[in-house]
């Protein structure tokens, strides 16, 4: 059907798994212990289905979420009927070991795209050089099948404010192809980053946008109190952000020319059909999915995988 996208002979599945299997790619904890997700997991890799594995940052980091702590577990929960609201805030071992285990991942069969979130609080030669560092890192231990990188500037669980974000993570990009000309690069961009962003990205040499897939509580809800209010507020994804991020990712299509994995609140077989037939999605992503409706993420990924 010619979905999905090649990039320097290396082919990204058409529909792709964000952040849901783990920093590794191997699987998240402590979801692993489900059956239902336990079979997903032998389906992606199975169907070689790419995934966009969970961001990873410069060093050791410790957010709201911990898996093996469950007084931290409401930082991750079910929110109406079909989405989720989360601030999970980036917990990881950081770039070096994340990294380690995508080898082993991979080695496992799974197809795992290293995340990357800088610190984008602070100043923008040391944005940078959290980038190449992270770069450097995963050349020398994944080798050739590191061909590409997903840049994170998107998530509302961070300090930063993301609006602010545009310009840097347009130096970051110029700094990877200045230096690593062949690496692809592939940014996440948020609700809060006006459509002109995605152009700025474009010029600086961006090769793959990937549209949004999460909404920042009180940008949907301002005059509510968050059930995480005390960690931020936390964001939404799933069914209830599908209208508000289809239509983002449609404006975002129509800015770049360059490819575009649609994501946020993608839910059943017909969503992913919509963002191909009427979106103009080379890709499309899913993950609130897999954890509301696993028979529905598994058909998902036979029909459009397979």
């Amino acid at each position: 059907m010619g979905r999905g996208i090649v990039v320097g002979g290396n082919k990204i599945s058409p529909v792709v798994i964000s952040t849901i299997c783990g920093h590794w790619g191997s699987g998240m904890l402590p979801l692993i212990f489900l059956p239902e997700y336990l079979f997903f997991m032998v389906l992606i890799r199975r169907t070689e289905t790419t995934e966009l594995v969970k961001s990873s940052t410069y060093s050791n980091y410790r957010g709201h979420f911990l898996w093996y702590d469950p007084r931290t577990w409401r930082s991750v929960q079910f929110f109406g009927k079909n989405s989720l609201i989360n601030a999970y805030s980036h917990t990881n071992l950081g770039i070096y070991w994340n990294v380690k285990m995508m080898r082993v991942s991979h080695g496992l069969g799974y197809r795992a795209i290293l995340n990357f979130a800088p610190d984008f609080s602070k100043k923008t030669p040391e944005v940078i050089e959290e980038v190449l560092f992270a770069i450097s890192t995963a050349r020398k231990i994944l080798g050739d099948i590191f061909f590409a990188i997903g840049i994170v500037p998107s998530c509302p669980n961070r300090c930063h404010i993301m609006a602010e974000n545009v310009r840097i993570t347009a130096d970051c990009i110029r700094a990877i192809k200045i230096k690593y000309p062949k690496l692809a690069v592939i940014v996440k961009k948020a609700l809060e980053q006006p459509t002109e962003a995605v152009s700025e990205w474009e010029l600086a040499g961006m090769d793959i946008l990937h549209g949004i897939n999460t909404v920042p509580y009180h940008r949907l809800f301002p005059d509510r109190v968050s059930p995480l209010e005390d960690m931020g507020g936390g964001g939404i994804s799933g069914g209830m952000i599908s209208e508000i991020a289809f239509q983002d990712n449609c404006k975002s299509r129509l800015a770049v020319n360059v490819p575009i994995i649609f994501g946020g609140g993608i839910m059943t077989v017909d969503d992913v059909s919509r963002c191909f037939e009427y979106g103009g999605a080379n890709a499309v992503s899913i993950c609130t999915v897999v954890r509301c409706d696993t028979k529905e993420a598994v058909r998902i990924i036979e029909k459009f995988n397979a």
